[in-house]
């Protein structure tokens, strides 16, 4: 009995310290809101209306901004007729295009920077010989051309705001803030059901989190584009760095522990465009998953040392290890009908009952998460979103737990880039990307080959069914965990397009 009694409550535990981390956020804002405290020791309020109307006197000698692309010609014209709109003496900035692209799509890359030059903006096309570093390698190569004492970022799906430098630019009146971040919007929320399902985690990620972080002064990361970054800060915290796949996480955990601070804006939104197929998702949690735990790993003695308070300590932890969730809860679905038939067959109901409330706050702590995220949107549209992300996050246990154990070991060694407008595939089998209409971008999507993966999830989920169908008093107990375990798999291993 303890074979099995044992783990399943150490994991009923660690599961519920890790929501608990999101409740304690949602209750931290709503307190913040409240009682109109706005500001803290650590960080000013960044819902407080600036007024940016001096720019043009208070803004740096330059900016620089820097637009990363690897085989992205499709998008990539709306990123620089964005630049085109932005507001602020020309003067001011630099653009460098980070072309890495190796699909063709530079010559027509080319024709929209020669464009953008004969209007009189100063911009680089900036090539490479190879992608070495890949993302970070391309950002640092970059710098190296540019003493600017500002540097701003930007993905090729991402679109500027006109006033985005007006708006972000005096943030940086704190000498020690390094980088200020620009929440994100999705031009294609509203696309298909997984769209609208990743639109509702990012908001929560955004809106609470990164807000909450902010205005308690503590850790949050820089989510690789839409900010802006101070040169000295990344120049004292290192450099962009790519022995980690997640050079955003890696760069900004090291400034951090170099005693910088970050500044958040939710008010300033940068549009973008999410994943709408399932492979092309599945491509980014892996990459932002294994390049996560990779950072954790090996920041893991600094990150034990620090002493202090909650919000650099224990806090940092459970935010850059937030991902272990993963394995825990595949785990945790193996014990669980286990541990409950053998409670009913010692005729134990009250230990069995008592599960109930860790059930609850780990559960009821993720919904409240989200629920308060989209809290001015439609109640029963964000009633059916809710128990759909959460199947689908319970769905991706065994994918996302691959790429945990590949940050720890060592094995996420390879930039894998987000299909940009997701993937469908064409009448041969093979995928493109999808961007609008009939404009279309040949991916170049490595050999498939034979992965256990699949298989893993497909006995995973018969073996979900089983519980359900031939242990019906087990799953009475467990129902919304198993149903919600078992709705996930189907829809991974019947959708993997």
């Amino acid at each position: 009995m303890l074979l099995f009694e044992i783990p399943y409550l150490v994991l009923l535990v660690l599961i519920s310290i890790y929501g608990a981390q999101r409740a304690i956020l949602v209750f931290e804002l709503a307190i913040r809101t409240r009682l109109g405290r706005h500001r803290s020791s650590a960080a000013p309020d960044n819902s407080e209306p600036l007024n940016p109307t001096d720019f043009d006197q208070t803004a740096p000698a330059q900016i620089l901004i820097q637009l990363p692309v690897y085989n992205d010609g499709a998008v990539f014209p709306r990123l620089l007729q964005s630049v085109a709109e932005i507001e602020g003496p020309r003067d001011r900035f630099e653009i460098q295009v980070l072309d890495d692209s190796d699909d063709g799509s530079s010559q027509t890359i080319s024709s929209g920077v020669e464009e953008l030059r004969s209007r009189g903006f100063a911009i680089e096309h900036i090539q490479r010989v190879d992608r070495t570093g890949f993302k970070a390698g391309a950002l640092a190569a970059g710098l190296l051309r540019s003493d600017a004492p500002f540097v701003a970022l930007f993905d090729s799906d991402f679109r500027i705001p006109s006033d985005f430098f007006r708006q972000l630019i005096p943030e940086f009146r704190g000498e020690r803030v390094a980088f200020v971040q620009a929440r994100w919007g999705f031009a294609n929320a509203d696309e298909n059901f997984l769209t609208r399902i990743q639109s509702l985690m990012l908001d929560a990620h955004f809106s609470i989190e990164h807000r909450v972080r902010s205005l308690g002064g503590r850790f949050f990361n820089f989510n690789g584009t839409a900010g802006i970054w101070r040169r000295k800060a990344i120049d004292d915290a290192g450099g962009w760095r790519s022995d980690s796949i997640t050079e955003d996480l890696d760069l900004s955990l090291r400034a951090w522990l170099a005693g910088w601070e970050f500044r958040y804006r939710d008010d300033v939104v940068a549009e973008s465009d999410l994943p709408t197929g399932m492979r092309a998702y599945r491509t980014q949690q892996n990459r932002w998953i294994s390049g996560s735990i990779q950072v954790a790993t090996t920041n893991l003695t600094k990150i034990l040392s620090l002493s202090g308070s909650y919000g650099r300590g224990l806090d940092l932890l459970l935010g850059v290890t937030g991902n272990l969730c993963y394995p825990l809860i595949v785990l945790l679905a193996f014990l669980l009908p286990h541990a409950i038939a053998i409670r009913l067959a010692e005729r134990d109901r009250l230990l069995l009952y008592a599960d109930v409330p860790f059930f609850l706050f780990a559960t009821g702590s993720v919904a409240l998460f989200y629920w308060c995220a989209r809290r001015d949107r439609s109640a029963w549209a964000t009633l059916v979103q809710i128990p759909a992300l959460m199947a689908l996050g319970l769905g991706m246990t065994l994918h996302n737990s691959r790429a945990v154990f590949r940050g720890v070991t060592g094995g996420a060694t390879v930039f894998e880039r987000t299909p940009k407008g997701g993937s469908v595939p064409d009448s041969r089998g093979r995928e493109n990307d999808v961007i609008s209409g009939d404009v279309q971008t040949r991916l170049k999507l490595p050999k498939r080959r034979f992965e256990v993966l699949p298989w893993l999830e497909c006995a995973m989920f018969a073996y979900l069914c089983s519980i359900g169908l031939y242990r019906a008093e087990v799953a009475l107990f467990s129902l919304p965990l198993v149903g919600l375990l078992t709705v996930g798999y189907g829809v991974v291993v019947f959708h993997r397009r």
